[in-house]
């Protein structure tokens, strides 16, 4: 009679587990530790490890190992480059699963715990937008000079900021011009 799996009482394939814990095991979960430079590191130790590559500063907790094109501090585990903050994240609170890790004080490189929240794409462009960090606040004018401003801007279905005077001014479907 075959065993079952010491964490979820299916058949066990090896050690003890079945084959989707085994699996995790060899992976790097990080129930199960993960690999780094070689060396297998528990949660723990994998934590201490990212914090010793930091430095306060104001306020922040910033990581001073690389960062890619944008600003956010990578690391390598078991051959796959990750953000240090959504993997810091996720060691202390478990896993993010499709959600985000969204920064509040807007340092891309920060791992300070009270700095990290969970958030969709959605909330994580609309914060982006309404602390103007998105590209998009930087223009302020629509292509012919009309500025973007409360008056003179709507916001579409799509999310897109769209010139009142232009859309006034734009042919409309349908419509015959007078000759």
């Amino acid at each position: 009679m075959m065993g079952t799996c010491s964490l979820c009482h299916r058949p066990v394939r090896a050690g003890g587990l079945c084959k989707t814990h085994y699996e995790r095991r060899r992976s790097g979960d990080p129930q199960w530790g993960r690999v780094i430079r070689g060396r297998r590191r528990s949660t723990d130790d994998l934590l201490k490890y990212i914090e010793s590559r930091c430095t306060t500063f104001n306020g922040c907790l910033l990581w001073q190992g690389a960062v890619n094109s944008d600003g956010y501090g990578t690391i390598a585990v078991q051959g796959r480059t990750l953000s240090v903050h959504r993997l810091a994240y996720e060691l202390r609170h478990g896993p993010a699963e499709a959600l985000c890790v969204l920064h509040s004080c807007d340092t891309p490189h920060c791992i300070l715990d009270d700095h990290l929240h969970l958030g969709t794409q959605a909330k994580n462009a609309s914060e982006r937008q309404e602390r103007q960090r998105d590209w998009q606040s930087k223009i302020t004018h629509c292509p012919k000079g009309h500025p973007y401003d409360a008056t003179n801007t709507r916001i579409d279905k799509t999310g897109r900021r769209v010139c009142k005077r232009c859309d006034y001014d734009r042919p409309r479907r349908g419509s015959r011009s007078s000759t």
